[in-house]
């Protein structure tokens, strides 16, 4: 998912082609490649979230990450607890906006920062990685930040 990073089946029914500024408000942007990204089903978070609020207006979309066309590391980090932190306005906006802290991703990342901290010296990041197979930047973070202390 290009929002939350859960790995999905781009074919299947747990994911859908998800316009990251909503058709309705961007019409002009239906087929522009950098609005098209894959996103998960989840109700709770990501695009299908974003899709059921309402009230959404234009000027919601000027201050968020769009991955399509910016790095989200530069203004979001991740805490041991699961949690994804803000390191900008940016980053606090677009993790409100996915709410991309529920209960339900918040507890998966922490499941898999437990096992990092438990196997971290018998593996290598890409077996971390490939471990997992989920949340790549989170796992990436975590490893990093443990190896380092």
């Amino acid at each position: 998912c290009a929002y939350c990073e859960k790995k999905i089946d781009y074919i299947s029914a747990e994911s859908h082609i998800e316009h990251f500024k909503k058709i309705d408000l961007f019409p002009k942007l239906f087929c522009e490649y950098t609005n098209m990204l894959v996103s998960c089903n989840s109700l709770q978070s990501c695009g299908k979230f974003k899709d059921l609020k309402s009230g959404i207006k234009k000027e919601n979309y000027s201050n968020l990450i769009n991955p399509a066309l910016e790095n989200p590391e530069k203004h979001i980090g991740y805490t041991y607890t699961g949690a994804i932190t803000a390191k900008t306005d940016k980053g606090e906006k677009t993790i409100e906006f996915f709410n991309l802290n529920n209960n339900i991703l918040r507890n998966k990342r922490q499941k898999i920062a437990n096992s990092i901290r438990n196997f971290i010296e018998f593996m290598t990041l890409d077996e971390t990685l490939k471990q997992f197979n989920n949340f790549d930047s989170f796992v990436e973070y975590i490893y990093t930040q443990h190896k380092k202390h």
